[in-house]
C-alpha cells in the first residue's frame, strides 16, 4: 500500500482487513447489508 490520506481512510482499510480474516476464521455467523453477527 502506498499510504493512506486520511485517519479515516486507514481506520476502514483496517476494518476491512479485520472483518475478511473473522470471516475465513468462522467467526461470522451471519452477513447482513449493514449488520455482522458474530458467533460466539
Amino acid at each position: 500500500m502506498l499510504g493512506f490520506n486520511s485517519l479515516e481512510t486507514a481506520e476502514k482499510t483496517i476494518c476491512g482487513i479485520e472483518i475478511m480474516r473473522m470471516i475465513r476464521k468462522g467467526q461470522v455467523e451471519e452477513i447482513q447489508s449493514t449488520f455482522l453477527r458474530l458467533s460466539s
